[in-house]
């Protein structure tokens, strides 16, 4: 996962997470799809405490090396 360089990517990014996710719940699912539909929520949600955690801790500068 890329880092995000300031606190509006890193918001966007979220809101980005948070519309996918809400578009899921229109989704008729087939039996089959529900364990990788799981799957992607809980990744998601994982993402999500990761940018809570960002946003939390000091803005991350990087250097053109690193992107």
């Amino acid at each position: 996962m890329e880092m995000v360089t300031s606190e509006q990517d890193l918001s966007q990014s979220y809101e980005a997470n948070s519309s996918r996710l809400e578009s899921c719940d229109m989704v008729e699912l087939k039996p089959d799809q529900h364990d990788k539909v799981i799957a992607k929520l809980d990744k998601n949600i994982i993402m999500k405490q990761e940018l809570k955690q960002q946003l939390s801790s000091p803005v991350h500068i990087l250097s053109s090396d690193q992107i």
